[in-house]
């Protein structure tokens, strides 16, 4: 019965990581969405935005799409357009408005 305990134990812990991406990356979604709808010039209501792997995101919307990458330091993310440098978080000023 100890194996079939150990085996419960890992699919619990595998259960419980993530689904290929940054941890906190999903808290990126509305800043994507904001953006998205600015870049696109589309309302929000006709934005869909696809997660992918490694915090990379895509908004579809009115026509055109747009990428995204994530930076996710626990809840605090910042989103860059596809093509732009990211900035590590220790050079970003503290709260900064988007």
């Amino acid at each position: 019965m100890v194996c079939g305990s150990r085996r419960y134990l890992l699919l619990l812990a595998l259960g419980g990581c993530g689904v290929g991406y940054p941890l906190g990356a999903e808290q990126a979604k509305p800043i994507v969405r904001s953006d998205a709808e600015r870049d696109l010039d589309c309302p929000p209501e006709e934005i869909r935005v696809v997660e992918a792997w490694g915090g990379v995101f895509e908004a579809i919307g009115c026509g055109q799409k747009a990428t995204y990458k994530a930076n996710c330091d626990g809840v605090r993310c910042s989103v860059s357009r596809e093509g732009e440098p990211m900035v590590p978080f220790k050079d970003r000023p503290e709260d900064t408005p988007r």
